[in-house]
């Protein structure tokens, strides 16, 4: 007990003391691949760009890859404002004739797709391995 202003009537009591504590939470090891080591993959294994790239483009509808634009709005795939140039970008991966700045293209544009390759990365975890839906659940937002 603290007394203010040498008054006996006004007293401030440390409470600190008598706080309750929070119960200790269960640590659990992330399981799955977070954003940032996909982006890290990213920077340091080109197979896994091209990978990347091809999955991000197979996401595209028929239409959309007809069309080099985005049409359906699904949450998969380019956004409109990268599809006709992942398009392009594709055709020239197919044909072999990518270079080193179509390559850092390819690389700016996957890298703002993370949430969509971590959740791939998520789905085939449990797939190979359907005790991981447990942990899933664990750590889902849902």
């Amino acid at each position: 007990m603290t007394t203010l202003n040498s008054d006996p009537e006004i007293t401030v009591t440390d409470d600190s003391n008598t706080a309750s504590k929070k119960a200790p939470k269960v640590k659990y090891n992330y399981p799955f691949a977070t954003k940032k080591q996909i982006l890290a993959q990213l920077d340091s294994d080109p197979a896994f760009l091209f990978a990347c790239f091809d999955y991000l483009q197979g996401c595209q509808e028929v239409p959309e890859q007809e069309r080099a634009a985005t049409i359906f709005s699904n949450k998969s795939g380019w956004m409109s404002s990268h599809a006709a140039n992942a398009a392009k970008l594709a055709a020239k991966k197919a044909e072999g004739t990518l270079t080193s700045d179509d390559v850092e293209k390819i690389h700016s544009m996957v890298s703002r797709y993370t949430k969509q390759l971590a959740a791939k990365s998520r789905r085939d975890a449990i797939a190979a391995n359907p005790e991981l839906a447990v942990l899933a659940e664990i750590f889902s937002a849902n």
